[in-house]
């Protein structure tokens, strides 16, 4: 079926109908987006709190409510337990002096701990205190004693020591062994440190500081022995 002849034209009223029907749908098309946006927008609205003409009542609660929020937390802070006091002796024969006087800015800062330095004059290592040896490192040159009161002890012998890879070391314990202060922990030879052209002053700290309320040197300066008192843990 057709809906003209073949050769007729078309006329007028069908173009007319045919541009009615075109701009009554884009109109309709416009309207129904421009409504969807308002709708859209006083959705969001809606959804915001003004509080510009709210009752005092409301915007007190609002204020209350902002308040609690922005009010800081309270942080609790842990509780330390310190350590008993405890005084610790030489473990070299020596000169003594101030940590942060020596050539190794690791110890000299502090950063290891608390504690003093000692250049021997004789090769020989005794235990400052009575403990339990923690720490025997493979080559020998750096010892760790936890004492009997918890004061964790570095004994390290000379700077870059780790190079001899225990040439010129002796040790007479193990990790493990519980020793009584004055115990002869380990030996070394000056000689063969100098002669590898590195220095034999060895630094005695206290690692865990946190545990005490003060670690103080009770001697920096002259000469020591294992009787001497060099440190107090108070």
């Amino acid at each position: 079926m057709t809906f003209f002849k073949p050769g007729e034209t078309i006329g007028l009223p069908f173009y007319g109908a045919l541009l009615a029907a075109v701009v009554g749908f884009a109109v309709a098309f416009f309207l129904t987006l421009f409504l969807a946006k308002e709708k859209a927008e006083d959705t969001d609205k809606a959804d915001t709190t003004d509080t510009t003409d709210a009752g005092p009542e409301l915007e007190g609660a609002n204020l209350e409510m902002m308040a609690e929020t922005k009010a800081p937390v309270a942080v609790t802070q842990p509780e330390v337990t310190y350590n008993q006091p405890e005084v610790m002796h030489s473990p070299l024969n020596g000169t003594i002096m101030p940590l942060d006087e020596i050539n190794d800015p690791v110890f000299a800062s502090g950063a290891m701990g608390t504690g003093v330095a000692i250049k021997p004059t004789i090769g020989k290592i005794f235990a400052p205190v009575s403990g339990d040896i923690q720490l025997l490192f493979p080559t020998k040159h750096a010892i760790g004693i936890n004492s009997d009161g918890g004061a964790e002890i570095l004994i390290h012998v000379g700077m870059d020591t780790v190079q001899l890879d225990g040439k010129g070391f002796t040790a007479h314990i193990q990790e493990g062994d519980h020793v009584q202060k004055g115990d002869l922990l380990l030996e070394f030879e000056i000689e063969t440190i100098q002669a590898a052209g590195l220095d034999t002053i060895t630094p005695i700290v206290v690692t865990n500081v946190t545990k005490y309320h003060e670690v103080q040197p009770l001697k920096t300066t002259g000469t020591v022995t294992p009787d001497d008192e060099i440190l107090n843990l108070s």
